[in-house]
């Protein structure tokens, strides 16, 4: 279905009527006409990139859109590959809200060539990271950080930290870490505490940033690269996570010159679940 198509049937929907000769006009000198905010159109296509063409699509409705994927090998279905795709309904990006989010979950079929829905799962926020870890999924779903579990008829949340200033944006791990790139406040370190099943903050920028990707160098150092700004680099002490204390405690001061890198630092703090870690300027 072409765009103006799409949006002819959406307003004829609402019991609007639609003006045919706005849609008939040159698209070269006018171009496509806009759909009012809050409407999307969407869908999840696999392609074969030998071939060149796509071998899969399934279109999303009820105004349904796509904002984020990932291919995860569940342990408690055996490490089978599953996709979990994103996905927001009505949603609008300034203020950025949305009517309910959902989770995904489908099965390839066909040697990776086709998709059958296994269930699908509300949330309530846009789901703009995903990814697989230690055999489940972890997703930032608002300014929510959750692990995720399959189960038979829905995701099941294990865990969950909501500690963030704003959006979570970006996710890498390594190990039992998480790098967390937050859409305003710059980029986060988190640690899953398997015994008991918590998410901590350990770590975090000492400047607010608005983050656009971000990835692990290694187990303790960081690169970013935020809006209008230059590359960020940061390092955390390979220690640091053993300070994500459950209890309160003073924060503990990185000493200033392993605080200095390229671009910023990642500084470290005790704190409790749901408590932000202190800020300390670093070196440049």
């Amino acid at each position: 279905m072409l765009h103006y198509d799409y949006i002819r049937v959406l307003q004829q929907s609402k019991g609007k009527e639609v003006d045919q000769g706005l849609l008939d006009l040159p698209l070269d000198q006018f171009g496509h006409p806009r759909a009012e905010a809050g409407t999307w159109g969407s869908c999840v296509r696999i392609v074969d990139p030998v071939e060149n063409k796509t071998v899969s699509v399934i279109h999303l409705d009820n105004n349904e859109a796509a904002f984020s994927l990932a291919v995860v090998p569940f342990e408690a279905r055996n490490n089978e590959l599953h996709l979990v795709v994103g996905t927001a309904q009505d949603t609008l990006l300034a203020p950025r809200s949305c009517t309910s989010g959902f989770l995904r979950v489908y099965k390839f079929t066909g040697e990776g060539t086709g998709l059958e829905m296994v269930h699908k799962t509300e949330i309530d926020d846009v789901p703009l990271a995903l990814l697989a870890f230690q055999g489940r999924l972890v997703g930032g779903v608002g300014k929510a950080l959750r692990v995720y579990d399959i189960g038979k008829k829905k995701m099941l949340r294990k865990a969950e930290n909501k500690s963030f200033g704003s959006a979570i944006v970006t996710l890498n791990t390594q190990g039992s870490r998480i790098l967390v790139g937050d859409m305003q406040e710059s980029m986060y370190y988190a640690i899953y505490k398997a015994p008991e099943n918590r998410l901590l903050i350990f770590a975090d920028d000492s400047q607010p940033r608005w983050i656009t990707c971000s990835m692990m160098v290694n187990y303790s150092r960081a690169t970013g690269c935020p809006a209008r700004e230059g590359p960020l680099h940061g390092c955390a002490p390979q220690d640091a996570a053993t300070r994500a204390l459950p209890r309160r405690r003073p924060p503990h001061k990185l000493p200033q010159g392993r605080a200095r890198t390229r671009g910023t630092a990642l500084h470290t703090a005790r704190h409790n679940q749901g408590a932000r870690p202190a800020r300390v300027q670093g070196g440049r």
